[in-house]
């Protein structure tokens, strides 16, 4: 996961062919070259859901709790912790202690 400060850009990057032992990493766009993306998979906040279509379950729960901090801030954190889920699923009871970078 990037360690970079700004999360304003940033993404869900997964290893193309989608496969079982796909990797998934969150990415911020600004640091990351065009070329290294090369056979890989962007996705944005917008990609895992969307008022018009469904919230992704991450995205809801950050709205219904009020958990927003701004129009740059919230977006990298719902990637970040979107990744997060794709690559550590959690069970209900599990909570993510120290996963978060």
């Amino acid at each position: 996961m990037t360690t970079e400060l700004c999360t304003a850009t940033n993404g869900h990057l997964s290893t193309r062919p989608p496969t079982p032992d796909c990797l998934h990493s969150s990415v911020n766009a600004c640091l990351a070259p065009v070329c290294s993306l090369h056979l890989s998979a962007v996705t944005t906040v917008e990609g895992i859901g969307s008022v018009a279509r469904k919230l992704h379950p991450v995205q809801e729960r950050i709205a219904r709790a009020h958990g927003s901090q701004c129009g740059f801030c919230t977006p990298g954190m719902v990637m970040s912790m979107y990744a997060l889920l794709r690559t550590h699923p959690l069970s209900r009871h599990e909570p993510p202690r120290g996963r978060l970078p």
